[in-house]
């Protein structure tokens, strides 16, 4: 093999890139990101909560509007599960599991990741009760590795989340190593289906008529680089990252189409975020689910709630 990565014969060398499986059972995929546990902007479980270190937080308004809809989001799971028995669930989380210590911030609830990651692991086994999540039954979990900045060199907090709750391996455990646990990037055949699943995207427009035109480009780009290499071409294309819901964008080609899709969130605006995005109005906070029928079909929704965190100074 040379350098390039062809055989002497100049065909392409493609590596086994997705997750097959061969289950063929209407599959929920779900996909939470950047739920930013341990900010006081991020996600937090209602009440009253002790921290390891003694003293309590007690989650503000926007918390709390922020953990209903979370609950929301597990609630349209549930029910499009009810619909056809024997539905199975896969939930991915996309990235940026906690907020972390970072960059001298003080919008966080504890200086300890410890912490945020515990705020994290609540919150997910409260979203997997919901849903009615069953490993046993078939029903599968991955993690997807978020910025170092909040989960740490390696997605270490996402790595040590990922094992607690048993989510599936993408390095499992040998005899001389403990495994790794999260995914730099998850391609997952569903029913035929290839979901091309990674935390982060492209940027999106600062103006409202240029929102997708950098993901829509990306995914012409992506359609044509899979047929030059003799790839699978995507259906579903999954980002996240930006912290708001763009309009999804499908490029159709004469060999197949992809569908590209930028996730909301569960954290409002940072102070972070109204500094480097003073033009951003609102905080999107929702989750991308999916259906895929055993014969491929996908659907998709995605309940949100678009927050206004701005007061308006009568003066």
């Amino acid at each position: 093999m040379n350098m390039s990565g062809e055989t002497k014969t100049g065909a392409p060398v493609i590596e086994p890139e997705a997750v097959s499986n061969a289950s063929f059972r209407r599959t929920i995929v779900a996909v939470p990101s950047d739920t930013q546990c341990g900010s006081v902007y991020g996600l937090m479980p209602a009440g009253e909560w002790s921290l390891a270190e003694g003293g309590s937080y007690i989650p503000n308004e926007l918390q709390d509007l922020i953990w209903k809809q979370w609950v929301e989001c597990w609630g349209v799971v549930r029910a499009l599960r009810d619909e056809v028995p024997n539905t199975r669930l896969i939930v991915a989380h996309n990235g940026d599991a906690v907020e972390g210590f970072h960059h001298g911030t003080t919008e966080i609830i504890s200086l300890s990741v410890g912490e945020h990651e515990r705020i994290h692991l609540a919150s997910m086994d409260s979203a997997l009760e919901i849903a009615g999540y069953d490993g046993d039954a078939g029903d599968l979990l991955y993690y997807v590795a978020g910025t170092t900045a909040h989960v740490g060199a390696g997605a270490e907090s996402e790595d040590t989340i990922a094992r607690q709750l048993g989510a599936v391996p993408s390095k499992p455990p040998g005899n001389d190593r403990d495994g790794r646990y999260v995914w730099e990037k998850l391609r997952l055949r569903v029913n035929g289906a290839l979901f091309d699943i990674a935390h982060q995207g492209p940027v999106t427009g600062s103006r409202a008529w240029l929102t997708g035109n950098i993901l829509r480009l990306t995914l012409r780009s992506i359609y044509y680089d899979c047929l030059e290499n003799g790839l699978e071409i995507p259906r579903c294309w999954v980002r996240s990252h930006r912290h708001r819901w763009i309009p999804p964008e499908l490029f159709r080609g004469a060999n197949g189409e992809i569908e590209g899709f930028m996730t909301p969130c569960f954290q409002a605006m940072t102070g972070y975020v109204h500094q480097r995005f003073s033009y951003e109005l609102l905080s999107h906070i929702g989750m991308l689910i999916f259906v895929v029928e055993e014969d491929g079909r996908v659907s998709w929704q995605c309940p949100r709630v678009k927050v206004v965190q701005d007061d308006v100074v009568n003066v």
